[in-house]
């Protein structure tokens, strides 16, 4: 199998111990510009198939222009649609 390349969306699938359900997860990258409107309808799909909201972390480590653009996103997305969790790197200048 081929090495995923950078730019690309990876959907792994794999089996649960239900034959009802199946595991997925999903990588990649999206536009930091991303709309809100865009965002929600993603997430509104996620919650919908699921049955559960989708637990968002966002992390961040240095430099992180983009972090309040996707906390902003993110904090208009209706509570029974998402949670989110920030990650937050320690920065070696703060370890003494």
């Amino acid at each position: 199998m081929p090495r995923r390349t950078t730019g690309r969306i990876t959907l792994r699938l794999s089996p649960t111990a239900s034959d009802e359900q199946t595991g997925f997860q999903l990588e990649g990258t999206l536009p930091t510009a991303l709309p809100s409107f865009a965002l929600h309808q993603l997430l509104s799909l996620l919650v919908y198939w699921s049955g559960r909201p989708v637990h968002a972390v966002v992390s961040a480590g240095g430099s992180a222009c983009w972090l309040e653009v996707w906390a902003d996103a993110l904090a208009e997305a209706p509570e029974r649609h998402v949670t989110v969790e920030f990650e937050v790197a320690e920065d070696s200048d703060d370890n003494g």
